[in-house]
Formats: C-alpha cells, sequence, structure tokens
C-alpha cells in the first residue's frame, strides 16, 4: 500500500486530540473497498477475512 499510504489521513490515535488505536490495519481496509467497487458487490458481501463491512465503510 505503499503508493496510498500519503494519501491517507493520519490515525486519529497519533494526533494531538488522541483517540483509540485502529483495530483493522489500513491495508485490509482499503482492500475491502477496493472489493466493492471492483466487483459491485454490496458493502454486506465482504469476504469473511476482510473487516467487518461497518469498519470498511466507515474508513471508505
Amino acid at each position: 500500500m505503499g503508493t496510498l499510504e500519503p494519501l491517507l489521513p493520519v490515525p486519529a490515535c497519533q494526533t494531538k486530540t488522541g483517540g483509540h488505536p485502529e483495530n483493522w490495519p489500513r491495508w485490509e481496509n482499503v482492500d475491502g473497498i477496493r472489493y466493492v467497487v471492483d466487483n459491485d458487490a454490496k458493502w454486506r458481501a465482504l469476504p469473511a477475512d476482510s473487516p467487518p463491512w461497518e469498519t470498511a465503510y466507515g474508513f471508505f
């Protein structure tokens, strides 16, 4: 994910205001988004090894 990483916002846990650490690596969220877009699938149809659909959708 080296090409996309500079375009993503800084994780909330690394900002001054803080936040909780992310449960899923960012590249898995991006892969989930790509799966939905590439396959014209519904969010709830993400594969079992992907993050929960709510997580990927929220990241989207």
